[in-house]
Parts: structure tokens; C-alpha cells; sequence
């Protein structure tokens, strides 16, 4: 239904995005790790190619202050967690959206703010 009113409106489908890579960091992904938290998306560049950034150059999330090494914990008041992975909050928004976001880096919670754009086609 998106889709169909994406393309009445506009004549094409747009894709809206972030800019980060990520990945779940899982109850044994804390505990290897020792991070503070888990169930929640750990900003990385693991499982990528080389050449490939944890934060797209030019992304809303660079220009939010996202920063490889970030654990996104909420966004827009809702927290990550197993049942409501990132992807899943992403794909209740819109190009336009404002995304509020909780982001833990290092030991401090921080407030950010992205502004959704539409991904470019390549």
C-alpha cells in the first residue's frame, strides 16, 4: 500500500535511509564484548568489505553526529530491543521523517536527531 501511494503521488518509488551500517548486538555478542547493554544495534562496519564505512559519507546519519561505535538504542522513544529490531523502526518512517534517537557512546547516552533522505540510485 505504501508503495502505490508512493507511486501516485510522485510517479516513482522512493527509498528512504539512514546511512549506517549495523548489526544486533545480541545477549553472547555482550557478554563476548562486554558492552553494557545488548538487544540493541551496534553502529559497525563488521560483515562489510573493506572499502565500506560503518557511516555513509553525506548520510542523515553523519549529519546527525553518528559515529562508528555507537549503540542506537531508541528511536523516536522506542526502544530497540529483539522484537523491535532498528530495521523495523526504520521501516515505520518516511524520507522527511525527523528520527530523536538515544545513543549510547562509550559510557554516556547521548540525543541525536537524523533527518531520513532519499537514497540516491547509483
Amino acid at each position: 500500500k505504501r508503495i502505490y501511494e508512493m507511486v501516485k503521488s510522485s510517479g516513482k518509488i522512493s527509498q528512504d535511509y539512514l546511512g549506517v551500517r549495523h548489526i544486533i548486538v545480541t545477549q553472547a555478542f555482550q557478554e563476548k564484548n562486554k558492552f553494557q547493554v545488548s538487544y540493541v544495534e551496534l553502529v559497525t562496519r563488521e560483515g562489510a568489505t573493506a572499502d565500506e564505512l560503518a557511516v555513509g559519507p553525506g548520510s542523515p546519519a553523519e549529519k546527525a553526529g553518528i559515529l562508528e561505535g555507537d549503540i542506537i538504542l531508541e528511536i523516536r522513544g522506542k526502544k530497540i530491543t529483539k522484537d523491535t529490531p532498528l530495521i523495523s523502526l526504520l521501516s515505520k518512517a518516511k524520507i522527511g521523517d525527523k528520527l530523536p534517537m538515544k545513543v549510547l557512546r562509550g559510557k554516556k547516552k547521548i540525543l541525536l536527531s537524523a533527518t531520513l533522505e532519499e537514497r540516491k540510485q547509483q
